[in-house]
């Protein structure tokens, strides 16, 4: 798990981009809250804002979903079956693997289009705020920490 740790640390301390990722970065540091890889991410990008200030013409809830947003912007359909199925069983299934990895390359595809929207030397500058950089912190309720629990986990909990 420390060799997986750091080779995710190196790969976390680029663009870490996706479509509501900031949930799902939360999610991995409840799952996970023994490697220290999830708990710090460089720069994160969420797709539901970077679309919004890439494509202001459209309605805001033609973005509320990644299937609306690679429907509108790139005229694709994306299967989204996959997306409530058993993901704590193990190994994972072929139609399971396929899902996460079309789910990671169309967050790439409409990334690359949202800048090319607007022009990708400028939008960095002209629009910084949606680029963070993200350090989660796992509490212990026995050491102090509160009950309330945004996620639960099997492996843990974010609060």
């Amino acid at each position: 798990e420390r060799d997986l740790s750091d080779v995710l640390s190196v790969l976390f301390g680029a663009t870490c981009v996706g479509f509501g990722v900031v949930q799902d970065l939360a999610k991995l540091v409840a799952s996970f809250p023994h490697l220290p890889c999830f708990r710090r991410y460089g720069a994160v990008a969420d797709l539901q804002q970077v679309i919004r200030v890439a494509h202001p013409q459209h309605k805001r809830g033609h973005v509320r979903s990644l299937r609306g947003a690679v429907a509108l912007l790139l005229g694709a359909r994306l299967d989204k079956a996959e997306q409530c199925s058993a993901w704590g069983d193990r190994p994972l299934s072929p139609a399971q693997v396929e899902y996460a990895a079309l789910d990671a390359a169309v967050c790439h595809a409409l990334y690359t289009h949202a800048l090319r929207a607007v022009g990708a030397d400028g939008f960095g500058r002209g629009h910084a705020h949606l680029r963070q950089a993200m350090r989660f912190t796992v509490l212990d309720a026995a050491a102090g920490g509160r009950e309330e629990t945004a996620y639960a986990v099997p492996m843990g909990s974010v609060r």
